[in-house]
């Protein structure tokens, strides 16, 4: 990169208070919320792109992982990814997201995870569609249960040690779902206001909570849930229940959560609706670490030849074979390169949101019948999604 273009955590106040003004202009925010944004992810975990004197750009890091098959993957997930108008159609937001990315790589952080404004931008430096975010509505009349067999107890929604447990063991099941940083906890139960909190069943061993807050409408109220997870089918009934008793004042129930949702299977009608269906994005940013540290469906094995490109990691270019057996998992330099894929190609299979067939079909692969059969058989697991947008 041109000296004209210097790439840093920022160092001074100054430097903050002009990544803050950015922030503002960028995403419509306030003063005071971008303030306490920048104060609750910590000014050390953004990143600046300069021109000059001046903050040019900007965008923070979330240091926290990401499940996939029962393991936990370092990943670092990327937010409030800005250029001030003035610098735009220079190529910055792409000099600016090399360079993390090389961070990232020098730093044997295996992933990197989005939500994008636009995908044109991070498929340029190896991101592709991985996983989904869904958001559901409810009318609480609509819910039509009233099951209060467990106790329900309101709890502090920012003592977070109550909910850690539910929401690990909720995760280690699924694909996608966030090892969240601290930051994150804190957005899960103080974003926007005030939130409540409620665990459901004996207080000390929670089969399920929920964490939500209230949002006035035009003649009623929106009850918005931030984070919730539930372990047994009475605990999902009981979750229901507790929001179907707020059907006298409020209009509608609001929660996120993966394309398949399991928690409406507890609704004795299809009731619910669709209102939003988002797709982040995901980046490999090392292919040996990314391989190795993932998890894979038990008693699967399986021996899969790769040929990778990669634009921006050099280490991330050539052939690997991925060996599957018995739980253990190795990957080696060399083999026959049988998969042929792109750095951005392979986040989609990585994360299982499509088959190496139907990523094949799409032109992202190009492989075998019998290596997509290996790709199909190694990846299965739940569809990947996320809860919270970052």
């Amino acid at each position: 990169m041109s000296r004209d273009h210097l790439y840093s955590p920022p160092t001074d106040p100054q430097q903050v208070a002009q990544l803050q003004q950015v922030i503002v202009q960028c995403f419509n925010s306030t003063a005071e919320r971008t303030a306490e944004y920048l104060a609750v992810v910590g000014p050390e975990n953004f990143r600046l792109i300069q021109q000059g004197t001046r903050v040019a750009g900007g965008l923070a890091i979330h240091w926290m992982g990401q499940w996939f098959g029962g393991r936990v993957v370092p990943m670092a997930g990327l937010a409030s990814v800005g250029i001030a108008p003035e610098y735009r159609g220079a190529g910055l937001a792409a000099r600016l997201l090399t360079d993390v990315i090389g961070e990232l790589h020098e730093k044997n952080i295996p992933l990197s995870a989005l939500y994008p404004a636009t995908q044109r931008l991070y498929r340029k430096v190896g991101y592709e569609q991985a996983g989904h975010r869904v958001r559901y509505a409810i009318a609480p009349r609509d819910i039509g249960l009233a099951d209060r067999t467990l106790a329900v107890h309101a709890v502090d929604a920012l003592d977070h040690s109550r909910f850690k447990d539910l929401y690990q063991e909720l995760a280690r099941e699924q694909n996608g779902v966030l090892d969240r940083s601290a930051a994150l906890w804190t957005f899960a139960t103080r974003d926007r206001g005030a939130h409540w909190a409620y665990l459901f069943g004996p207080e000390e061993t929670p089969e399920g909570y929920v964490v939500f807050r209230q949002q006035a409408g035009q003649n009623a109220y929106e009850v918005l849930i931030s984070d919730w997870a539930v372990r047994t089918p009475r605990a999902a009934r009981r979750l229901w229940t507790l929001l179907a008793d707020h059907s006298s004042q409020a209009s509608r129930i609001c929660w996120s959560s993966g394309a398949s949702d399991w928690l409406v299977l507890a609704l004795p009608e299809q009731t619910w609706e669709h209102l939003h269906w988002d797709r982040w994005m995901l980046r490999i940013v090392d292919v040996v670490g990314a391989l190795s540290a993932r998890g894979w469906p038990p008693g699967v094995t399986g021996e899969l030849h790769l040929a990778v490109s990669d634009d921006l990691i050099p280490d991330n270019n050539g052939c690997f074979v991925l060996t599957v057996a018995d739980g253990r998992t190795t990957v080696e330099p060399g083999g026959r390169g049988d998969l042929k894929t792109d750095i951005a190609g392979l986040a989609p299979l990585y994360s299982g949101l499509f088959t190496a067939h139907q990523l094949q079909t799409m032109g992202k692969i190009d492989a075998s019948s019998e290596s997509l059969a290996v790709a199909d058989r190694l990846f299965a697991g739940p569809q990947p999604w996320m809860l919270e947008h970052f």
